[in-house]
């Protein structure tokens, strides 16, 4: 069952650095040096060239810290050689302990005054780095993040448009309440971070459960002076065809009651360190982009996995505290987000099965004011008429349909 998430001082950001930790650390950094972290566990097909990709940046001093979390396939053979190869490499070996913990233990001997992440089957694109550091080098911001793209046996094909859109055009020195699309980038491996900044908001990963980088991301951004934002992809994100990257792993039990617990997380750091502006901004983009997807696949998963997913999605409404944050969310969604916390799944898989999440194909009501879609269980007195309003874009959509 869900459990209640709640804001501490550590959820929001770390304690300070000690003197003599810092002493350490100053020690120990390379003024201009980039360390790319790379946690790795069974990736053998894929991480040398995910390494070398990385030491192909051209322009930039690199260390690349690669952790091996106890691989079975030969993984740390492969790094190891390319360590030998090349004096940029380490390897470091530690008993299996999940991505998180490797990016600790790489922290705590990374060198580097900018500190960027890349996971062992992922590509990093030339002149990345560069652009990268350049960016934050000439702005002075925090940290610089650019865009990413899948890479599947096909080809490559665009991410999510939400990614498209916060990197349509570049922003240099914005924070979150200028740029607050840049919120749905939080992928920790689409960034480069002054280290400074890092110790201070961040500092480490939690090592327990999935998608810590929504906790990294919500730090970052809430307590960024200043951020940079590229017009450009900076990495090529494997969709593998096994199904074994974590991220993919959307009927998952343990898997999505972490997606949303990390999701509330992040949502009470930004009220706490931003304002409940900023928490609602990204409320609605949890609501609209990462849960509206993983929602829709409740055709796909066992009792359960529909027992967890209830209780979810109840937590989860209880962050919508004004009417008005309603208005922003798809029609689609709103219905089916109502119909799971009420625990009708016979009626959320009919709806999926009727096609509501494909609202172009349906018929719709414009009074001149609101469009309300006539979307499966329109008029069923369960569901409230305003769950069927078109939010502002859906609206322009349908109404240039109208001849």
């Amino acid at each position: 069952m869900s459990r209640e998430v709640s804001v501490t001082d550590d959820l929001v950001s770390p304690p300070p650095l000690g003197r003599a930790a810092q002493w350490r650390r100053s020690r120990r950094t390379r003024g201009g040096l980039v360390t790319a972290i790379m946690p790795v566990f069974d990736v053998k097909p894929y991480v040398e060239d995910a390494i070398r990709s990385v030491l192909s940046q051209e322009g930039v001093d690199l260390e690349v810290i690669v952790v091996d979390d106890t691989s079975t396939d030969g993984t740390d053979d492969v790094v190891a050689a390319l360590a030998r190869e090349d004096r940029r490499v380490t390897l470091l070996r530690q008993d299996h302990g999940g991505p998180n913990a490797a990016r600790n233990r790489a922290l705590e001997v990374a060198r580097g005054e900018y500190v960027a992440f890349l996971d062992g089957d992922d590509l990093l694109l030339p002149g990345a780095y560069a652009d990268l550091q350049g960016s934050l080098r000439a702005s002075g911001s925090d940290f610089a993040a650019g865009g990413y793209h899948r890479l599947t046996d096909e080809g490559t094909r665009p991410a999510g448009h939400w990614i498209g859109r916060a990197h349509a055009a570049r922003q240099d020195g914005v924070d979150v309440e200028s740029a607050s699309g840049a919120m749905t980038n939080v992928v920790v491996w689409s960034k480069m971070y002054r280290r400074s900044f890092w110790d201070a908001h961040v500092r480490s990963f939690a090592t327990h459960g999935y998608y810590q980088d929504q906790l990294v991301a919500a730090r970052s951004y809430a307590h960024a002076s200043a951020f940079d934002l590229l017009d450009r992809d900076v990495v090529s994100w494997r969709i593998r065809g096994e199904g074994s990257s974590m991220t993919q792993q959307l009927v998952d039990v343990a898997n999505m009651r972490d997606r949303f617990r990390t999701a509330r997380e992040g949502l009470l750091i930004y009220e706490a360190v931003r304002g409940a502006g900023i928490a609602e901004r990204r409320l609605v983009q949890l609501l609209n982009f990462d849960f509206g997807h993983t929602i829709g696949q409740v055709d796909r998963t066992s009792d359960e996995y529909w027992a967890e997913l209830v209780e979810q999605v109840r937590g989860l409404l209880t962050h919508v505290r004004r009417p008005q944050t309603w208005s922003r969310i798809a029609a689609q969604h709103k219905v089916l987000y109502l119909l799971v916390a009420e625990g009708r799944r016979d009626d959320a898989l009919q709806f999926i099965a009727e096609g509501g999440r494909k609202i172009r194909r349906m018929e719709f009501e414009d009074d001149g004011e609101d469009v309300h879609v006539h979307l499966p269980f329109w008029g069923d007195p369960g569901i409230p008429r305003w769950a069927f309003r078109a939010d502002r874009r859906q609206a322009e959509i349908l109404r240039s349909r109208t001849p």
